[in-house]
């Protein structure tokens, strides 16, 4: 009794000390390192008298306090009540915060220690003059994420120490000549995300030390001669997201160091040929979603740098010869998604190892003889063409061949033959409808072949010949109705072989005898009616088996010979029965799918050669359960789990 009495009264005075006064004010934090963060401030003296509580608190004086965060604060306006004096602060943020304006003297008697002022996601529509005027020593200014419209001349006029300026996600429409004009030690400048339509020609005149320029996503429809003159040690420029629709050809001509440059989703129709001729350092060019129609032969000449060309989604009809002339550092060509008709012999003059050549999405019917002729090319993409069987010999020193897509209707004997060092070829969603022999002759390397959504009807006898070292091979979603004993002979190093979604009725006995390597075999969504048990006597690495989705009624001794499978799927059939399971030994057997089959009972024997069976699917057949189909008992015990 007395117990009871004791544990009540210690729950009741635990459940008190849990209830917090709803008048209770949030105090500021301490956080690391000498900083102190304030949540939903009222007011500037609730601020005050808080910073001086936590200081108490932590046993820091104040001008101990390195960083001030104000954070989901209600005060609409900071006054000139020397918010931040006494403070010896090296950093001040003011984030998440109802502030719509921000007095002249803010920031005044803060010691010359400040180097970082943070002020985002507020309400703040303007920069007034003179509000930075006694922080000269900060290096970075974030006003990212406020409702910024305007931003006086001379708003920035004394910060010639700032090293960053980040403006993005605001709503400035217009920046004035004289906005940035002593920011002479910026080195990154933010102003994207904005409402910008127009700079003037001196905007950054001043800004020699600018390394990284970021204009993106505005509405400038045009740059002003000169505009970039004075940046030479400018490395990253981003005018991408914009309604650029022409460039004067002088515009980068002084960007020596420019080392990314991206012009993607504007409108640029027309390239000047001198328009990057000075860009000798460039890396990474960007000018993929514009309406680029045509390209001329020595554009790109002087970017000996380049390694990443992006050209997507323009509106290329023809490549000149010579595009990629002297360009012996490109390794990632984009041109997928234009209107390209065809591939010419000397396109590619000049390139000798490129990671990445994209050409999907366009309307190439014909690759001459050579066009890769000497290029040492890791992904080739030609997805998605209007390629013909004529076209694919001429592809040499490809790696991974991507042809899906095209017009091809029939492999004729040595289509591939010159491609030794091909480990990937991609054949599915063509119209290949016979393969001949000798078809795959010189693909010694080759790994993966996929045939996917084809119209293949049969396999003939050795169709992959020569394929020695193939690890996986995809033929569903085709036509094919027989295999025979020799339709995959010598793929003595296949682990993989999906036949899935096709219309094969019978299996011969002998159809997989080569494949002693195979782990993983799909033939669900067939129309097979019958195993005999010899099919997968010699399928000894066989791991996982799906009969799913066919017309089976009947298990005889159909496993046997899979001494290593762990996963078999057989539901969707129509099986009555699955008594031919006792007369295999499967001792790594795990899981077992027999859903939605015709099954009225299990046969308390089926499975006493399957010790480390743990899982049955049973649903959509007509067999009471008792208790969950899942089990991690013994095969003795395992019936008496699942059945009435």
């Amino acid at each position: 009794m007395l117990s009871t009495t004791l544990m009540k009264w210690t729950l009741l005075m635990f459940c008190l000390s849990s209830i917090k006064s709803e008048t209770e004010i949030p105090s500021c934090g301490y956080a690391f390192y000498k900083k102190i963060s304030c949540k939903q401030v009222t007011s500037l003296e609730d601020f005050r008298n808080r910073v001086n509580q936590s200081s108490i608190s932590s046993s820091l004086t104040m001008d101990q306090i390195q960083e001030i965060e104000i954070t989901n604060s209600t005060i609409d306006f900071f006054t000139s009540e020397l918010v931040f004096a006494d403070f010896n602060v090296t950093t001040i943020k003011i984030t998440d915060c109802n502030i719509t304006e921000l007095s002249e003297d803010i920031f005044n008697g803060l010691s010359s220690n400040l180097k970082t002022i943070q002020i985002e996601f507020t309400n703040i529509t303007d920069v007034k003059l003179g509000i930075f005027e006694n922080v000269s020593t900060i290096q970075t200014l974030k006003l990212n994420r406020n409702r910024i419209e305007s931003i006086e001349d001379d708003s920035f006029s004394s910060l010639t120490n700032l090293k960053e300026l980040k403006l993005s996600f605001n709503e400035i429409k217009i920046i004035k000549a004289q906005t940035f004009a002593n920011l002479i030690s910026v080195e990154t400048l933010k102003v994207d995300n904005n409402k910008i339509m127009f700079l003037d020609q001196h905007t950054f005149k001043n800004m020699e030390k600018l390394l990284n320029l970021n204009i993106s996503s505005n509405y400038l429809e045009i740059l002003p001669i000169g505009i970039f003159d004075n940046l030479k040690l400018l490395r990253q420029l981003f005018l991408n997201n914009n309604k650029l629709m022409q460039l004067e050809s002088s515009i980068f001509s002084k960007l020596v160091n420019l080392r990314i440059l991206n012009l993607s989703n504007n409108k640029l129709r027309i390239l000047s040929k001198n328009l990057f001729i000075n860009l000798i350092e460039l890396e990474d060019l960007h000018l993929e979603n514009n309406e680029i129609l045509e390209l001329s032969s020595d554009i790109f000449q002087h970017l000996k740098n380049v390694r990443n060309l992006n050209l997507n989604n323009n509106r290329i009809k023809i490549l000149p010869s010579g595009l990629f002339k002297n360009l012996n550092n490109l390794k990632n060509i984009n041109l997928s998604y234009n209107r390209i008709e065809k591939l010419d012999n000397s396109i590619f003059q000049g390139l000798k190892q490129v990671d990445h050549l994209n050409f999907n999405n366009n309307k190439i019917q014909k690759i001459t003889e050579n066009t890769f002729a000497n290029i040492n090319c890791g992904y080739l993409y030609l997805r998605n063409n209007k390629l013909n069987n004529s076209d694919i010999r001429s592809l040499y020193n490809v790696e991974f061949l991507y042809l899906s897509g095209n017009s091809l209707k029939i492999l004729e004997k040595d289509n591939f033959y010159l491609l030794r060092n091909l480990l990937e070829l991609h054949l599915d969603n063509n119209k290949i409808e016979k393969i001949h022999l000798g078809s795959f002759n010189g693909l010694v390397k080759l790994s993966n072949l996929v045939l996917t959504n084809n119209s293949l009807k049969t396999i003939d006898p050795n169709t992959f010949e020569g394929l020695a070292n193939l690890a996986k091979l995809n033929l569903n979603f085709n036509e094919i109705e027989n295999l025979n004993n020799e339709s995959f002979a010598q793929l003595n190093q296949l682990t993989q072989l999906d036949l899935s979604n096709n219309s094969i009725i019978d299996l011969s006995s002998n159809f997989l005898n080569d494949l002693t390597s195979l782990k993983n075999l799909s033939l669900k969504s067939n129309k097979i009616d019958e195993i005999d048990g010899l099919e997968f006597k010699d399928l000894k690495q066989l791991r996982f088996l799906d009969l799913s989705y066919n017309d089976l009624n009947h298990i005889n001794e159909s496993f046997t010979g899979l001494d290593s499978i762990q996963y078999i799927y057989l539901n969707n059939n129509e099986l009555t029965s699955v008594t031919g399971l006792s007369e295999t030994i499967l001792d790594d057997l795990i899981y077992l799918n027999l859903e939605s089959n015709n099954l009225t009972r299990l046969d308390p024997k089926a499975f006493e050669k399957a010790p480390n069976l743990k899982i049955i699917e049973l649903q959509g057949n007509r067999i009471e359960l008792k208790k969950s189909r899942k089990t991690d008992n013994t095969h003795n015990q395992l019936l008496s789990d699942i059945l009435m």
